[in-house]
């Protein structure tokens, strides 16, 4: 079951472009803003939560540029942190050609 089907909650949809206009934020700044706010595919910035990192993206534009200007020693990034790995990954996702996936269905 999905969350709103758990909870009977109406199922809501969410357009990207919608979501763009109405942050201000071109794709490549929603992708920084959510590699800020934490993903799956690299560490976070303890102490930098939604309202902190979408006030730094809209300041700065880029993780580049944040890093550039925030105070490190309040806000100190990860050790080794991959947030341009993170990025590529959510630029140029692997995705598998259909027509070369053989599915085999089974008891």
């Amino acid at each position: 079951l999905t969350f709103s089907e758990a909870r009977k909650m109406p199922i809501q949809e969410i357009h990207l472009k919608t979501v763009l206009q109405e942050l201000g934020l071109s794709q490549k700044e929603f992708i920084d803003l959510c590699i800020l706010m934490g993903c799956d595919y690299t560490g976070s910035i303890r102490g930098i939560g939604p309202k902190k990192a979408i006030d730094l993206i809209k300041t700065h534009r880029s993780i580049e540029k944040i890093l550039e200007n925030i105070d490190k020693d309040k806000y100190p990034p990860p050790e080794d942190w991959n947030f341009a790995g993170a990025r590529d990954l959510f630029e140029n996702p692997e995705v598998a050609d259909p027509e070369t996936i053989e599915l085999k269905w089974g008891e």
